[in-house]
């Protein structure tokens, strides 16, 4: 409950930042997979780059690490997909 509000404000965070990224570097006719692909790797970034810093200075277990990397990937592809999709 208290955590969705957070969780839901940093996937949006990391959406803007996701297009901020994508309007400046990315022409109005670039290939839809060139979009997926740009757009999937700066959310991942997003998403997955928090987890290696906690294993690293926070000592979080590999496998927790392993798994928030998962959910990153399937969290970048998702937003890579939409963006894709959306692009006008």
């Amino acid at each position: 409950g208290k955590h969705l509000g957070p969780w839901f404000g940093s996937c949006l965070f990391v959406s803007f930042l996701v297009a901020y990224v994508a309007r400046h570097t990315l022409p109005l006719e670039t290939p839809p997979l060139k979009i997926w692909q740009i757009t999937g790797a700066v959310a991942f970034a997003g998403y997955a780059l928090g987890h290696l810093h906690d294993m690293i200075w926070k000592g979080q277990p590999v496998g927790k690490t392993l798994r928030g990397m998962v959910d990153a990937t399937l969290y970048a592809v998702l937003t890579g997909l939409v963006f894709r999709l959306l692009w006008p």
